[in-house]
């Protein structure tokens, strides 16, 4: 039987976008600056707002080879970097001429629809509704590199290989621009995976996290399990029904990092280690692990909410031993 997955029900909240409970309205902020061909202007404005995206304001966590790291701030429709000073926005309201190679048209006022982020040694990558978007670190130089289903996670190598999943199936989309289904999408039920290795296209998925090893590896979780795909065979590992959230990230030397359970574990082939406990409460809230991320000096990110209280959420950061190091942004 499948465990709730808080993080399951922010990520449909965010694919549908239907549940409309109010308009959240942004600060007035002087900024534009030059982005190539566009501009990237922050300016007061109001959006509507889909049901629990409140309640789970911090989207995808990634964390640059610097060890800065960025968010989907949900709630205000922008993407954050945190400094030394407290979280900074880097992306948020774009404007800019319709064609493929230029900035994203017709989103003036807050990202629509933004929801995969993913940061490279010299590229931060996102979606936001039906497009596929790449930035430099500070948020210039706003490209449109193609279009996409509705996302739910992105993962980009730094080869330009990008991965990306949907409530259905996962994706796969060469440096060329040349895009694929790598797994799920049919219609049989992927509990046969129990029986031993499968066709990774055999089968129906609901993919909650996901992580890329290289262009043809990659982990997944469907039904509080985790999947290994390699060179298109997906086998279902050891031990069951422990990933009930779902999150998976890369750290140093692409080791893959996960949640599992109420701990964080390092997981190397088919192989688990449970490394530390997860910290409960923070900052008095009841902290369900919405995403991870994970640094190249493995210090750990989580961004969590409070299952009692939708006005408790925040990012923590952990050191490489389970310790809080500190809250680095939160709605409370």
């Amino acid at each position: 039987m499948e465990v709730p997955s808080l993080r399951r029900m922010r990520l449909l909240a965010n694919a549908a976008l239907v549940a409309v409970v109010g308009c959240v309205a942004t600060p007035s902020v002087a900024q534009t600056v030059n982005s190539g061909t566009s501009a990237l202007r922050v300016a007061p404005t109001e959006r509507q707002v889909a049901a629990r995206e409140i309640e789970y304001p911090f989207g995808q966590l990634s964390v640059a080879s610097n060890g800065t790291l960025y968010y989907v701030d949900r709630e205000q429709g922008q993407i954050d970097a945190v400094t030394p000073n407290g979280p900074r926005t880097v992306l948020s309201s774009l404007d800019g001429a319709a064609a493929p190679s230029g900035s994203i048209a017709g989103l003036s006022g807050l990202i629509a629809g933004l929801s995969g982020l993913s940061v490279t040694k010299s590229a931060m990558w996102f979606t936001a509704g039906n497009g596929l978007y790449h930035a430099s670190l500070t948020g210039r130089g706003v490209r449109r590199a193609g279009s996409v289903p509705v996302t739910v996670d992105l993962d980009v190598l730094n080869d330009g290989t990008t991965f990306f999943t949907t409530t259905t199936a996962i994706f796969e989309r060469n440096p060329g621009g040349l895009t694929e289904r790598v797994a799920g999408g049919s219609t049989i039920d992927f509990a046969e995976q129990q029986a031993g290795p499968q066709r990774a296209l055999g089968e129906s998925i609901d993919p909650v996290g996901f992580v890329a090893v290289n262009s043809h590896a990659f982990y997944f979780t469907n039904e509080n399990n985790l999947y290994l795909v390699d060179n298109g065979i997906s086998t279902m590992l050891r031990p069951r029904s422990e990933f009930f959230n779902g999150e998976l990230a890369s750290g140093a030397k692409g080791t893959v990092y996960g949640i599992c359970r109420w701990s964080v574990c390092r997981i190397e082939g088919r192989a688990f280690t449970e490394l530390f406990k997860l910290p409960e409460p923070i900052k008095g809230a009841f902290a369900a692990p919405d995403a991870l991320a994970v640094s190249q000096s493995g210090s750990f990110y989580i961004s969590y909410s409070d299952q009692s209280s939708q006005a408790k959420a925040g990012i923590v950061e952990l050191s490489p031993n389970g310790r809080v190091v500190a809250v680095v942004a939160s709605r409370a």
